[in-house]
């Protein structure tokens, strides 16, 4: 039996966005309606209407946004983005006004609920092809630079020391 051949063009380069906005973030890969529990994600705008068009004729998987309930739409199109630490460790620094972190497969799971202000962004092609011919490319993160609004007193108490965890034991004093 002969095997079928495709001549399907494949994406190499990556997409690399300055100023990038992300939207449905779960960095922690918590279980939700419509995500399974472990699997890390986020929702990448692209709002260029000419990117969008090449990106969609490369075969990336971009979604335009649904009319809400006014009949309004946000401009553009958005993509999911897988975040996997499996094969290609994604390489993410959250950056604030005076330091930058490497965040790690622990850590990532901060930016679900930081207030993120920019991001540059780098996503992978991961070129998929099926049995019966259907096709496409799936982003997975590569690099992710996000700045994020540091809250109000994080600068008051900038100059003490922190401690390697974020719970510390505290001794309570009982007076009776």
């Amino acid at each position: 039996m002969a095997q079928k051949v495709t001549n399907i063009k494949r994406v190499e380069a990556p997409i690399r966005i300055e100023n990038a906005k992300i939207i449905w973030t779960n960095f922690a890969g918590a279980k939700g309606r419509y995500n399974q529990p472990g699997f890390r994600n986020f929702h990448l705008v692209i709002e260029d209407e000419e990117l969008a068009d090449n990106l969609i004729r490369d075969g990336w998987n971009l979604k335009r946004f649904k009319p809400r309930e006014d009949g309004s739409a946000p401009d553009g199109y958005h993509m999911q983005v897988v975040v996997s630490f499996e094969n290609r460790v994604p390489k993410v620094m959250l950056i604030t006004k005076h330091s930058q972190t490497f965040l790690n497969e622990d850590t990532i799971e901060l930016l679900d609920s930081a207030d993120i202000i920019s991001c540059d962004i780098e996503v992978r092609p991961f070129n998929w092809e099926q049995s019966d011919g259907r096709h496409g490319v799936k982003g997975y993160l590569q690099t992710l630079y996000v700045t994020i609004q540091e809250d109000p007193f994080a600068e008051k108490y900038r100059h003490i020391p922190m401690t390697s965890t974020r719970e510390v034991e505290v001794d309570v004093v009982d007076d009776n």
